[in-house]
């Protein structure tokens, strides 16, 4: 079978999941499904996708043909295609990305721009981040910021990994120190210093909640936190009041904002900003303790 009816036979079982999605109550789980089929192939064929419209008529073989295959129909059971291929884009760089780790997404580069303004305006050079998982904000900050040592916590040991490999590819390895365990609790057990700017994208879905079937691949822990799912972000600002913490950079649900509000309260704070995504919808919030 030759390359441009693999990918029309492709395509064809893609759009065939996009009706099953649809009548799902998701709505279309696959709206590229031209891109992703010959981002799939080309996974395949470690080809470009030019190499594709150039060599339409070429002949796939018969092991080709099978792997291209079985990935699509991965892809057609929902798994997403950051997993299929190990491979995400996040702030214009290349990420490693597996199972065991939350794929990173384009909201959260609006927080590493809010914590940006933080680390110039306040000349910070230390920070940690909070559930790292694939590494990719802590990395993007540290690739901006040369100067900047980071402490990072996971309670995963998988995304722990993750966080691993793609620091040893961008040969970062002296500037991230990685701990499993929760919030701020590693650092504290080592009487390590507690940087004074924290970040983190928790689990902030309440749990229950029915999700779209790609969600299913994710670990679950980094997606629920709570009966009103901001349980994690509570005492994760608990924690930072507690032990001095400046700044606080974090997401959040669309909906959140009223709950955040109410949690910060009794802490005491100088300023608390929210901000929005690309959507328009309330994303993440920047909280000041001082």
């Amino acid at each position: 079978m030759h390359i441009q009816k693999a990918l029309k036979n492709a395509q064809a079982i893609l759009k065939s999941a996009c009706y099953v999605r649809e009548s799902a109550g998701f709505g279309l789980d696959y709206p590229r499904i031209t891109l992703e089929s010959e981002l799939l192939l080309c996974f395949v064929l470690q080809k470009e996708r030019v190499f594709l419209h150039a060599h339409s008529e070429d002949a796939l073989s018969p092991n080709e043909l099978r792997r291209f295959f079985q990935l699509i129909w991965r892809r057609f059971h929902a798994e997403p295609i950051e997993y299929i291929t190990k491979h995400v884009s996040f702030y214009g760089r290349d990420f490693f990305i597996q199972h065991g780790a939350l794929i990173p997404r384009c909201e959260s580069e609006i927080l590493i721009q809010k914590t940006q303004e933080l680390i110039i305006h306040h000349e910070i050079t230390q920070i940690a981040e909070v559930g790292i998982g694939s590494g990719a904000l802590s990395i993007t900050l540290l690739l901006h910021n040369p100067q900047l040592r980071i402490f990072a916590t996971d309670i995963s040991k998988e995304a722990l990994e993750v966080a691993r490999e793609n620091i040893q590819r961008f040969s970062l390895g002296r500037a991230i120190l990685l701990f499993c365990g929760e919030f701020l609790e590693p650092l504290i057990q080592r009487n390590l210093p507690i940087p004074e700017l924290i970040i983190a994208n928790l689990p902030y879905i309440p749990n229950g909640t029915k999700l779209p079937s790609p969600l299913g691949y994710e670990p679950q822990t980094a997606l629920f936190g709570g009966t009103r799912g901001i349980e994690a972000i509570e005492e994760l600002l608990r924690v930072c009041k507690k032990h001095g913490v400046k700044f606080v950079v974090c997401e959040m649900g669309f909906d959140q904002k009223a709950l955040i509000q109410e949690i910060v309260k009794p802490l005491g704070y100088k300023k608390l900003e929210f901000y929005k995504d690309l959507s328009n919808h309330d994303r993440g919030f920047v909280l000041c303790f001082e």
